[in-house]
């Protein structure tokens, strides 16, 4: 038989800071235009999908990592 494992504080802030990292990541690749009537329009698209392609795959590991001791 299984134990259910309580969750802890620490994975309550992995997963919330994981799916802000994964939103505001997917954000610049699925609407760019979108993004930069927020933030102001920006001269190098290709850093803002860089950035938002790295902070997708951090978001996705801090995910992932939260449901392991």
């Amino acid at each position: 038989m299984g134990r259910t494992r309580v969750r802890e504080p620490a994975d309550t802030v992995a997963v919330a800071h994981g799916a802000f990292n994964v939103v505001g990541g997917l954000w610049p690749l699925l609407h760019l235009r979108s993004f930069e009537w927020v933030f102001g329009p920006k001269t190098d698209v290709w850093l803002q999908r860089t950035t938002g392609g790295l902070l997708v795959s951090a978001g996705v590991a801090q995910l992932a990592a939260a449901g392991e001791r």
